[in-house]
């Protein structure tokens, strides 16, 4: 058994049976503009919750984006969308009166990007939870072929200067839209008394003209079980009711091209898969360590609570879509929960995944047609624990006389199934001194895990 005093959460990396993990530092804040006090990005529904993105103080000057030829201009009323290919867009709304708007909201037509329903969502005296003297600006998202959707968009609003553009207001930021988050954006995105007053260059004849970039991932999702049932998309078995002890998971993305260079300074993610009882989804994003670009690879928790965690097994691979060559991999363990303190993780992934260099070159065959294919197999053990610290009665030692529990004595009872099969699977993998650890209990303010080494220490 193993006891540790109570301390400052921090985050603890998994173990690898290949390299060290290492969790995903926090990014900077990027700075916020000078016509805006605020530069945190929330949905309409819940408007504190903030979306960072990775970055690097260490990373050379970025080289300007260069758009693609247009390939179709499309009018929807007072919204004009400029297609490019692999599902990418400029869309440009012209709000004629915006001062004179008397709602607090105002809503723009919808336009079609990807397959997708898109409209801007204004507010120019802010929304409910603005702060005083800003306007509101959000993103919203709709599938009309389906009520049940999930796409990932990175997109770029902005507050268009007609004296000088670099003096727009512009947010920048991603999510992967469902039916529970169909709304993104900032409460505070501009200050209204700049924004307002004709002399700072935003309104011409009373007109505001909204910009934004918009890239919605054409990806797709496959989760192969145990029983070799396969399924698509994530509804399927994300809120399958029963937990998922053992699967394959293959991520396709089609159009990474696209999404090249905002890479560099945003993560992308996977729709959310089921691992034993958590919602999980993996993450990539680029990192620079020592001067080299890194691709940053993680299996990412979402949704947890303090009662559902799990202890997993998994490999994550870069799948190589030329014959005759090898996949890339790397293999890892950790318990995903809330407890960080105790060494659990929300996110188990390696910084330093593999070079960027290698993943785009051409001839590696990892990255071709614009399309990169990860893929993850896991085993997640299949444990019950129970502990009863007080209300029970142990035997004394050397007496046949009962005490109470006086607080600082209990019982632990921790029951894993099928344990055979994960030895089996150890031994096939060649992997040694491998660590579970048992989900926290505390004795008199401690917190102690039990330590199991499957094939020894």
């Amino acid at each position: 058994m193993q006891s540790n005093k109570k301390k400052k959460p921090t985050a603890k990396p998994a173990r690898t049976t290949k390299q060290k993990l290492q969790t995903h530092p926090k990014p900077p804040p990027s700075p916020p503009s000078p016509l805006s006090s605020s530069s945190s990005c929330s949905s309409s529904a819940s408007c504190c919750c903030c979306c960072s993105s990775p970055s690097s103080s260490t990373s050379p000057e970025e080289e300007p984006v260069v758009l693609p030829p247009v390939i179709s201009c499309v009018y929807e009323g007072p919204i004009m969308v400029e297609h490019f290919e692999n599902q990418w867009a400029m869309a440009k709304w012209t709000v004629p009166d915006f001062s004179k708007i008397r709602g607090r909201s105002h809503y723009s037509p919808y336009f079609t990007i990807g397959g997708f329903d898109f409209r801007f969502m204004v507010y120019p005296r802010g929304d409910l939870v603005a702060l005083p003297g800003h306007c509101s600006l959000y993103l919203q998202v709709m599938d009309p072929r389906s009520a049940k959707f999930d796409c990932f968009v990175s997109y770029t609003l902005k507050f268009l200067n007609h004296i000088d553009d670099s003096m727009s207001v512009c947010r920048e930021s991603w999510l992967r839209f469902s039916p529970k988050k169909k709304s993104h954006g900032w409460s505070d995105f501009a200050q209204s008394s700049i924004v307002l007053d004709t002399k700072f260059g935003f309104l011409v004849n009373d007109t505001m003209t909204i910009l934004a970039d918009i890239r919605v991932l054409n990806d797709s999702l496959t989760v192969s079980q145990d029983n070799n049932e396969t399924k698509s998309q994530l509804a399927t078995i994300s809120g399958s009711g029963s937990d998922v002890l053992d699967g394959r998971i293959t991520w396709r993305l089609k159009n990474f091209v696209v999404f090249k260079d905002i890479f560099k300074t945003q993560k992308l993610v996977s729709p959310a898969f089921q691992v034993g009882e958590c919602s999980v989804r993996i993450c990539i994003y680029r990192s620079w360590i020592n001067g080299v670009e890194y691709l940053s690879m993680s299996l990412e928790g979402r949704e947890f609570t303090p009662d559902r965690n799990c202890w997993c097994l998994f490999r994550v691979s870069v799948l190589n879509q030329k014959p005759g060559l090898n996949q890339f991999y790397k293999e890892s363990y950790g318990r995903f929960g809330l407890d960080t303190n105790g060494g659990d993780g929300c996110s188990l992934g390696w910084i330093d995944y593999m070079k960027m260099s290698q993943l785009v070159e051409s001839e590696n065959g990892f990255f071709v047609d614009g399309t990169l294919v990860f893929s993850t197999s896991f085993h997640v053990i299949k444990e019950f624990s129970n502990f009863s610290k007080n209300g029970g009665v142990l035997a004394g030692r050397g007496t046949s006389v009962a005490r109470k529990s006086d607080g600082y004595t209990g019982k632990f009872t921790w029951k894993i199934e099928n344990f055979t099969k994960l030895k089996d699977l150890l031994k096939r993998k060649r992997i040694k001194n491998l660590c579970i650890k048992s989900r926290k209990f505390q004795i008199a303010n401690r917190d102690c895990h039990l330590l199991l080494y499957p094939r020894g220490k």
